[in-house]
């Protein structure tokens, strides 16, 4: 898992607040989302339900980096 899926999921971080999944229910939501997940959520939502999963987060990290 990456760092960036690790601090999104609560995997890392010194509080569990520092976790967007809120209700652990493995999606993030718009309204879960932070900083720049939630600035480009309608991006990075591929297929438009409103919640972004692993493989879009994970799609959205490897983008940002090129």
């Amino acid at each position: 898992m990456s760092l960036l899926l690790a601090f999104i999921y609560g995997r890392i971080g010194t509080q569990r607040s520092d976790n967007m999944d809120a209700n652990n229910d493995g999606v993030v939501t718009k309204a879960e989302a932070k900083g720049p997940l939630a600035r480009d959520f309608e991006r990075l939502d591929a297929d438009e339900d409103g919640q972004l999963t692993m493989a879009e987060i994970e799609k959205y990290q490897w983008s940002s980096w090129s």
